[in-house]
């Protein structure tokens, strides 16, 4: 499969590979691919060099809670925002909210986390509540 890809990606070392990506041959390339960028921490060094010739490097990592809390009250100054505006938070689930050139999915997280309700903790349910 190495071959494979590097023989796709040729000299560039940024693979451009779909994950349903299937060569010629009929062998699964984009998904062995995408396997082995998330794996790459379990592979062996010397097969991490290798697959850092056609591009492959270590996947970015995972947001940090710090993160996770902040995007939370980003989205929650948002839906305080419409709620003002608009005397109400029955959010259309397509409708975006720009805020300070931001684009914000605002339907989306007010029915995502009115799916999740029962898995908020109390701080994040108590700016909700009269």
């Amino acid at each position: 499969m190495y071959h494979l890809t590097r023989r796709h990606t040729g000299d560039s070392n940024a693979p451009k590979i779909p994950r349903n990506y299937i060569s010629p041959h009929g062998a699964p390339v984009g998904r062995w691919l995408h396997c082995q960028h998330c794996n790459f921490d379990r592979l062996h060094q010397g097969q991490q060099a290798l697959l850092g010739t056609p591009g492959i490097t270590r996947p970015a990592p995972k947001p940090q809670y710090a993160d996770i809390f902040k995007a939370f009250r980003r989205y929650l100054r948002a839906a305080t925002a419409f709620h003002a505006r608009e005397g109400h938070l029955r959010v259309p689930r397509s409708h975006i909210e720009t805020r300070g050139g931001v684009h914000i999915r605002l339907g989306w997280w007010i029915h995502t986390t009115r799916s999740r309700v029962t898995r908020l903790t109390p701080d994040e349910i108590s700016p909700w509540r009269p």
